[in-house]
């Protein structure tokens, strides 16, 4: 009777995961418009930690037999910031802080990748997901058309106190719908929807997608070119090349439309180009007038070349997880960084190059474990998801060395990511991601 009792909590905490999964994406996602109505930020990531809380308990609840993949790379990642806690005087709660948006993005992982699915919750949560990345772009249109507002920190629904994810956003929404357009649906419209992610930047004034958004754009179908070498991957590739040329004029309208890149002497379409291009890697090396760095690729060169000089103690535990709270004036002044702190970069501030490279080889253990799992060969909508989250990880890593800390101080990329990556990867759900059948979504 005590076996009958715990395996009836268990079957209903399965199916209740879904939902809760669910509940979690829709509040990451609308988390900015609940800020902007009035809810206060901490009022808004407690309910957001609600639902991580539930999958906790039910992970908790189901038992773990197995560790899931990187558990042993996400445990040091943990040690590491408790060690770099403990030496400066930091304390639990500042380490906690620090790093929970990792930890919360890899429950998630582990929860889907021992909890069994069945197709109808897949196609349900991948609906919700759908329906949650074309809200953003309509809660752009809203700002840009009806409320006549470009505001930095507005970023769609999603996030009401910071640009970067404008950037990140709608680079890793193109992967997953280009994805979908080479390996399901050639529909022109996917592509269209693809470019319509843009809208979230320039509703946010961020002139990285002008630059980031082409080339990712194009390397995503140089990459389906390389790896399914078709007469008809050809002719998707010259698709894409064809909607791509056909939208170019809105994308050198939005230069000529946003503040820095663009200049009212430059009429032709490779003057305006080579401008932007010229203020933007002027932008990115730039210092102020007291010689502090001002732009991304300068405070990187910065702090890789400060950190390899310091004393070996900062070299192994940074300055502490704290020191990103409270102001560079009281631990890495010397530093003199003014803005551009990447993700790779805050890590080794606060944590040392150990914390940093430890972070960065649980990434790449997580895809190489994908790159590993058997590539779906009868299912277009799953090899899209699959060729998607690879194309996922490039923006999240790019994001991460290059762009900014969003990756490990926030779940708007990573949860679905993850969510994803341990669909592709779990043995649980083998059954449905090699079936000859689809998701009818």
């Amino acid at each position: 009777m005590e076996n009958s009792d715990v395996s009836n909590v268990r079957v209903k905490t399965d199916t209740a995961f879904p939902i809760v999964l669910g509940s979690l994406f829709v509040l990451v996602y609308v988390q900015g418009y609940l800020e902007r109505i009035g809810v206060a930020p901490h009022v808004v990531k407690a309910l957001i930690e609600a639902p991580v809380v539930l999958v906790l308990l039910h992970l908790l609840n189901r038992g773990v037999r197995q560790f899931a993949p990187g558990f042993l790379l996400i445990a040091a990642y943990v040690v590491w910031a408790t060690a770099s806690a403990i030496f400066h005087g930091d304390g639990m709660v500042a380490t906690c802080l620090y790093i929970r948006y990792v930890l919360y993005a890899y429950v998630v992982f582990v929860a889907v990748w021992t909890t069994p699915l069945t197709r109808t919750s897949i196609t349900c949560v991948n609906t919700v997901v759908a329906a949650l990345f074309i809200l953003q772009i309509a809660a752009s249109a809203h700002d840009v058309f009806v409320r006549g507002e470009r505001i930095e920190a507005h970023v769609g629904a999603l996030f009401a106190s910071g640009g970067a994810l404008a950037t990140e956003f709608p680079l890793f929404a193109m992967a997953l719908t280009v994805s979908f357009y080479l390996f399901w649906r050639g529909n022109p419209l996917l592509l269209v929807l693809a470019w319509a992610f843009l809208l979230v930047g320039y509703a946010s004034g961020k002139r990285a997608i002008y630059f980031l958004g082409p080339v990712l754009y194009v390397g995503i179908l140089g990459w389906y070119v390389l790896r399914t070498r078709t007469l008809g991957a050809l002719k998707r590739f010259a698709g894409g090349i064809l909607v791509f040329l056909c939208l170019a004029p809105l994308l050198l309208l939005g230069v000529s439309m946003s503040h820095g890149i663009s200049h009212s002497h430059w009429n032709r379409p490779l003057e305006r180009i080579t401008y932007a291009l010229d203020v933007a890697a002027q932008y990115n090396t730039a210092y102020d007038h007291a010689g502090r760095t001002a732009g991304r690729t300068a405070t990187s060169r910065r702090v890789l070349a400060t950190l390899w000089d310091e004393d070996k103690e900062t070299v192994l535990f940074g300055w502490g997880p704290l020191a990103v709270r409270i102001g560079q004036e009281q631990r890495y002044e010397k530093l003199a960084i003014t803005y551009g702190i990447c993700g790779w970069a805050q890590d080794v501030i606060c944590l040392g190059w150990p914390g940093m490279l430890i972070y960065l080889l649980f990434q790449l253990r997580m895809f190489s474990h994908l790159w590993s799992c058997p590539s779906p060969r009868y299912d277009g909508y799953w090899m899209a998801v699959r060729f998607g989250v690879e194309v996922g990880f490039v923006v999240i890593m790019m994001s991460y060395i290059s762009y900014s800390s969003s990756v490990i101080t926030g779940g708007h990329l990573s949860y679905v990511y993850f969510y994803l990556l341990a669909l592709l990867t779990s043995p649980q759900h083998q059954s449905i991601i090699q079936s000859a059948s689809r998701p009818d979504i």
